[in-house]
């Protein structure tokens, strides 16, 4: 079994390796008990991520909020520059993207000629928001569009989205006009309904348009600040039996915002040098400042001035610190008091397997070495969070068994998918007794649409993950696993007392996507076959929950929704009545 993530591996990826990125499932659950250092769980994945805010300022307008995050492998970047705080992320708002890359390996300075969206003789090629489309490539693979993931929005709290080409059923966008009174196209969406529109250009002379993001409070958000960082270039065997890697070069384009605007014309201004975050300022005058190392591009520090009051700066040490990479160990508090951490194979690093992509192979036994991770909170609360190689199942995948160049056969979409997940939390510290949870996972089992247990809609659907909490009492979170528009969703929550005696029982009903006020396919992800798009451009709203405790069953039901999906009428109800 062999691990891949981020800097641990050369420059270069297979296809297979990629496969976890297309997963695209982002929801996190907090399970009993509180999570003091930020940490956060994806159920269906079993990932382990962080996300902790160093600083909030506020005042007239929008609130400058700094969040550290470290992503999960399936939802980070493939970029071979190392994020703001080595091997955690700054939540800079931005929209991002895959493109093709000039050959070579020298830093890309003209982004904006590499994210294109026809050929290079269209002179419309760099409108890349009103004609709205995923990047031209010009890559060398059989198959280009097997090494994109799609285009993501990412905003200041660390959330990602994924970004839809907007469909003609959608006609829910803001009308806000441009300098010259003409109506601003919105072409895009995200299912989270933050609205894409465009901007004629760059605010950092980089070809091509840029976009105006509206939330859905009404905040405004220019991303037009483009930057191009060189990503993991992917290989491909030759189709056509040639002993020969084809390669596709690849950059990460990265369209940062430059301004946040709420409805009343109160805004935020980021600064940069370069593809450097060097200041944030305010109408109210708030400042941050960031400073960057010199001898990596990491930051070494913030210091944040408010309208009124003391500075005040956070200092951020690093260890195995090279000129292209760093590893986060320290955060010093304006007061002297500090974060460490000491981080292992976090963020559900991807697994691979020999048999993954047999075309009979619909379950794997977990196997290797687990990882212990510690973090330490400024009060001496220390976190110590295992992980373990864990199997996780697909049911239904729309797959095929297709011939390999060298005449084996292999599955084109494997039903399985592996991770490091999430097994074991213990907190201990001062005047703190020690107290643990544990996290186990369901079998793998997965299934294609044309097994035979397809045939009669026999095959198992749905997935759990069981957190045991220091008391001993468990929890069972039940997920649906099948290919399709509720991939991941939540369907039965059950609390025991210990491990067998069930206490409180929750069961989740969604809408049909097709079958509301509400646009039954929001936009197009642009991705191919691989990915179940179903589930990135529809809205399928939680429609009922029903609670069976001590006998009694106490149901929250929708009757109607409104054009977005939120609830219109609901009808609360127990039986027997109280």
């Amino acid at each position: 079994m062999l691990a891949v993530c981020g800097f641990a591996v050369a420059s270069e990826v297979t296809l297979e390796n990629e496969y976890n990125r297309r997963l695209q499932v982002y929801q996190t659950v907090q399970p009993p008990g509180d999570t003091p250092f930020g940490e956060q769980l994806n159920p269906y994945t079993g990932d382990l991520t962080f996300s902790q805010t160093d600083v909030v300022l506020e005042g007239l307008g929008p609130t400058i909020r700094l969040v550290r995050d470290l992503q999960s492998f399936q939802n980070s970047d493939a970029s071979l520059v190392p994020p703001a705080f080595g091997d955690w992320n700054l939540s800079i708002p931005r929209i991002q993207t895959l493109t093709d890359a000039p050959t070579g390996t020298t830093p890309i300075t003209t982004p904006g000629m590499n994210w294109v969206v026809s050929y290079k003789t269209d002179p419309n090629r760099f409108a890349r928001c009103t004609r709205f489309n995923r990047p031209n490539y010009f890559g060398t693979l059989d198959d280009p569009e097997a090494g994109w993931n799609g285009m993501t929005l990412l905003t200041e709290d660390g959330v990602q989205q994924t970004i839809l080409k907007r469909s003609t059923q959608n006609t829910l966008q803001p009308a806000l006009l441009d300098a010259g009174g003409n109506p601003i196209p919105f072409p895009a969406v995200t299912l989270q309904n933050w609205q894409i529109g465009c901007l004629p250009a760059t605010s950092n002379g980089e070809a091509g348009e840029a976009f105006l993001v509206v939330s859905p409070e009404g905040t405004k958000y220019r991303f037009d600040y483009l930057i191009g960082e060189r990503a993991l270039t992917i290989k491909q065997m030759d189709p056509y039996g040639s002993p020969m890697w084809l390669k596709q070069r690849r950059m990460l384009a990265k369209m940062y915002v430059s301004r946040i605007e709420d409805r009343f014309g109160n805004w935020v201004q980021y600064n940069y040098s370069g593809a450097k975050l060097s200041s944030i300022t305010s109408k109210d005058d708030r400042t941050i400042i960031l400073t960057w190392r010199s001898d990596v591009p990491v930051i070494s520090s913030i210091s944040v001035q408010p309208s009124s009051g003391p500075v005040r700066t956070w200092q951020y040490e690093y260890t195995g610190v090279t000129s292209t990479s760093a590893t986060l160990s320290a955060v010093v508090l304006p007061d002297a008091s500090r974060w460490t951490f000491n981080l292992q194979n976090l963020g559900g690093v991807s697994l691979s397997s020999e048999q993954l992509s047999g075309c009979t192979t619909r379950s794997l036994t977990p196997s290797g070495a687990s990882y212990v991770s510690t973090v330490t909170a400024p009060s001496g609360l220390m976190g110590q969070f295992t992980v373990s190689p864990i199997w996780h199942a697909r049911s239904y995948v729309e797959t095929g068994c297709v011939q390999n160049p060298d005449f084996s056969y292999s599955e084109a979409i494997p039903p399985l998918f592996g991770t490091y997940a999430l097994t074991r939390k213990e907190f201990s510290g001062p005047g703190v007794t020690p107290q643990a949870w544990t996290y186990a996972y369901a079998p793998a089992i997965g299934s294609a649409a044309r097994d035979a247990c397809a045939a009669n809609n026999s095959c198992a659907d749905t997935t759990w993950i069981d957190v045991t909490d220091p008391q001993g009492d468990r929890m069972r979170y039940t997920y649906s696993n099948r290919w399709g528009a509720t991939e991941g969703k939540e369907l039965v929550a059950d609390s025991y007392q210990g491990s067998s005696t069930l206490l409180r029982s929750q069961r989740l009903i969604y809408a049909p996507f097709n079958q509301g006020p509400y646009p039954s396919n929001l936009g197009e992800t642009m991705m191919d076959w691989r990915s179940n798009n179903a589930k990135q451009e529809t809205w399928t709203p939680t429609k009922q929950r029903t609670m069976t405790q001590q006998g009694s069953v106490f149901t929250w039901a929708v009757s109607s929704f409104d054009p977005f999906a939120r609830p219109l009428t609901v009808t609360r109800s127990s039986a027997p009545a109280p």
